[in-house]
């Protein structure tokens, strides 16, 4: 038990310069819009012709924001599936593992992955309204998306799917989070 104490006194992640591994974590996501855009100038997909413009920002925010909503989607299942399974847990100064508690490597691959899920949420809502933007035809000020975006968020099956997915996520992020703790306290996972 006192080895449990002594690694959960300490609550402050030690300050450490940014690594190679968190800053290819932090250019995944910018290269992938970068590639996106370089893929649009290359192919013309931007200036094809469209039954309805929905305007500038639609056309172009929606593949950027479904860029960012899957980009941090794989990398926050990435990372707690990496914390779950594939970093080593906490251990006691003899070498046993010390069931329920996070090591240091879980809770920073945990934190990331808050990031990550932020980023995910604030993305989903964005491409919810561009997509309702695209598919109505309209302009996201308009008066025609201001009076239609309500129904097609809740009358059309691809609405409704949409907010389901995006408001799913923001209700259960923060619980998710904050059962994150810090180094060496109890996960939230049951001890047998």
């Amino acid at each position: 038990m006192s080895a449990v104490r002594e690694v959960g006194e300490d609550r402050r992640a030690p300050a450490r310069p940014v690594g190679p591994a968190e800053l290819v974590l932090l250019a995944c996501i910018p290269l992938g819009v970068v590639a996106l855009l370089v893929g649009f100038a290359v192919t013309g997909a931007l200036t094809a012709p469209l039954l309805v413009d929905p305007g500038v920002l639609v056309t172009r925010g929606l593949p950027i924001a479904r860029v960012l909503a899957d980009g941090s989607a794989a990398l926050t299942i990435g990372l707690l599936t990496l914390a779950t399974f594939a970093l080593p847990g906490a251990t006691e100064s003899g070498g046993a593992e010390l069931r329920g508690v996070l090591s240091f490597s879980q809770w920073t691959a945990v934190r990331w992955a808050a990031r990550s899920a932020a980023v995910w949420v604030a993305a989903s809502a964005a491409v919810l309204a561009f997509t309702a933007a695209d598919v109505l035809g309209a302009p996201l000020g308009s008066d025609v998306f201001s009076s239609q975006f309500l129904f097609f968020a809740t009358g059309l099956e691809l609405g409704q799917q949409l907010l389901a997915s995006s408001s799913v996520r923001p209700s259960s992020w923060p619980s998710a989070c904050s059962r994150g703790g810090s180094p060496g306290s109890p996960s939230p996972r049951p001890s047998p």
